[in-house]
């Protein structure tokens, strides 16, 4: 293999897992391995329920379609388990989805870079990270950029901090993420950054100048390097030690409480978990009112796997939109490999939850859109290969199916979804690398009788701007 091959592997595989581990789903099974996400969609219809207080379970209603499940018990004659044999894997029919533009993100870059976008906001601008090789077997370099109409601003650090890496960005433009300062013989430097009109202001770590750790002594707070997250009016939300922060323009920083968070929605709700890594799904209103998300859950969860004592009582919240319609993820199991681990997902208002899905592998996280839609989990099939979903009004879309209708590009993942139903997906064709992808939905749904692909599923300052022309 060739010097440049292995600099495009590499780069392949630094921005698989940089984009993922940019959603900042640290919790259960989320991380940057090649096994990004399989499972098994939408529990069969006889599945009890077991809501916790105050909290109802909507019915799903199945739809055509599905594999047999394997893995998973169901309550027999004596209360006995017995392996359920029904479909469990049911995909409604893709013909209802709108085919997709796709537009590879990385066109026009320069030999042996690669793009790692990390969130999208419904403008359709992408803030992430261009990545480079390092000299002479140096770790790879990445450069904070924001996609703008085709084109790329690279945002460069401030001070003497060697890396600004953003993780968010909301409609008015504004950024946010860390400066990461490297120490020889200590753990870098992490403060919390924000940009807004190309300026990059440095928040050091919100006020916390030390925390408490598990011993009893006291550290310096350290920042979670992928964590800020902001909304609309340009709060910026952070895990620092182990408190969860809120900084305002001009007002005192708050403190939330215990915990992290994955996600915040454009009026300020935020998705996350109270808690160390192992937390409880939570959302704190924009007010900052904590509402647990997962009571009744786990007790549901043992009538779902064959090793009870393998549930952990574990959960996260991982997006919310303004509706305050959240997405909460709870493991179902941790034994064996990481392919064989799975996922339970809800949908949940408040007072109802829906069961969405249970996926195999490791997961992306979840993203919800001002409508409801749901993108971002996929399930494992083998092989380092995963199909995404796309839940939308109560039924799951295959999206590998709607996208190749019009496209060439077989997707594995998607990290990002907005109200306009733009995705950031990666994908490849059939003899190539994984690539960043930009989709976007046509006017129009497409339809069911075209012919889809032969072998396609069925039914500071900008310093710099490198232009990205869209695809020949």
């Amino acid at each position: 293999m060739t010097n440049a091959r292995r600099s495009r592997r590499s780069l392949t595989a630094a921005s698989l897992c940089g984009a993922f581990c940019a959603t900042g789903v640290v919790l259960m099974v989320r991380g940057g391995s090649a096994d990004a996400g399989k499972g098994i969609p939408l529990a069969p219809q006889g599945v009890p329920a077991v809501p916790g207080p105050g909290v109802q379970t909507a019915p799903m209603a199945a739809v055509p379609g599905g594999v047999p499940m394997s893995g998973m018990v169901m309550p027999g004659a004596g209360g006995q388990p017995v392996r359920d044999r029904r479909p469990l894997f049911e995909v409604a029919d893709g013909a209802a989805l709108p085919g997709y533009e796709v537009k590879p993100l990385a066109d026009g870059l320069a030999t042996g870079q690669g793009f790692e976008p990390r969130a999208l906001n419904n403008r359709g601008e992408i803030v992430g990270a261009i990545v480079e090789p390092g000299r002479d077997g140096e770790r790879l370099r990445r450069h904070a950029v924001i996609y703008r109409n085709g084109r790329f601003d690279r945002i460069e650090p401030i001070g003497d901090f060697g890396r600004l890496s953003l993780t968010d960005i909301n409609d008015r433009g504004q950024a946010t993420g860390t400066l990461v300062r490297y120490r020889r013989g200590a753990p870098p430097l992490v403060h919390v950054a924000r940009v807004a009109g190309g300026e990059v202001t440095d928040l050091g770590t919100l006020g916390e100048p030390t925390f408490t750790d598990s011993t009893g002594r006291q550290r310096a707070a350290p920042v979670q390097e992928f964590g800020p997250r902001i909304d609309g009016s340009g709060r910026v939300v952070v895990r620092v030690g182990d408190s969860l922060l809120r900084w305002t323009p001009g007002k005192k920083v708050e403190r939330l409480g215990r915990g992290f968070a994955l996600d915040v929605s454009p009026s300020g709700h935020v998705a996350g978990a109270t808690g160390a890594d192992d937390g409880s799904a939570t959302v704190w209103l924009n007010d900052g009112t904590p509402v647990a998300a997962s009571r009744g859950v786990a007790r549901e969860l043992h009538e779902l796997t064959s090793d009870a004592g393998s549930v952990p009582d574990r959960s996260v919240v991982e997006t919310v939109n303004d509706r305050q319609q959240a997405v909460v993820a709870v493991e179902v199991g941790t034994g064996g490999f990481s392919g064989r681990r799975m996922t339970l997902y809800y949908l949940w208002d408040g007072a109802r939850r829906s069961r969405l899905a249970v996926m195999r592998g490791p997961q992306s996280g979840a993203r919800i859109n001002g409508s409801g839609d749901v993108a971002g989990f996929s399930s494992y099939v083998g092989e380092g290969r995963s199909i995404p979903y796309l839940y939308r009004k109560g039924k799951l879309y295959d999206l590998r199916a709607a996208v190749l209708r019009s496209s060439e590009w077989q997707i594995d993942a998607v990290t990002a979804l907005n109200d306009r139903g733009q995705m950031i997906a990666f994908g490849r064709k059939e003899i190539g690398t994984f690539r960043p992808l930009l989709l976007t939905p046509v006017e129009k749904p497409l339809s069911a009788t075209a012919s889809p692909r032969p072998g396609a599923p069925s039914p500071r300052r900008a310093s710099s701007a490198v232009a990205a022309p869209a695809p020949g």
